[in-house]
């Protein structure tokens, strides 16, 4: 009697074990890609990703004035966008869903213009 319950016991252990082998896998965490804005510049100015890569940028505004960082798709459609005071940091997350040249810009007036640009090429 005693092997009948053991043996029901492995069984019941063993398909536990197969069910959890079954449960979906937990999605990767973002890439942390660190982002320095400045009087005017966004460094790195190229970053690469793929498709669906999910992007955690990590800005840092080390100028004395305002910037933001906002991200454009291939399409020109603003994806992203946050704000920083001086000496702020903060955290963007960008999913990019299309392949192509993505813009990366300080949209406050005349930044992009005096260079705070940087591009994200995604592959597919």
């Amino acid at each position: 009697m005693a092997t009948h319950w053991r043996y029901r016991l492995e069984v019941a252990l063993l398909v536990a074990g197969l069910l959890a082998g079954c449960s979906p896998k937990a999605p990767e965490p973002p890439r942390a890609v660190p982002l320095k804005v400045t009087e005017f510049t966004i460094n790195p100015g190229e970053i690469s990703a793929q498709v669906g890569e999910r992007l955690s940028f990590r800005i840092a505004n080390l100028g004395v004035l305002e910037h933001d960082v906002s991200v454009h798709d291939p399409n020109g459609e603003e994806v992203a966008l946050l704000s920083l005071l001086p000496n702020q940091h903060g955290t963007l997350q960008v999913e990019p869903s299309m392949a192509g040249e993505w813009r990366i810009i300080c949209t406050l007036p005349g930044h992009e213009m005096a260079g705070m640009t940087a591009s994200l090429s995604v592959n597919p």
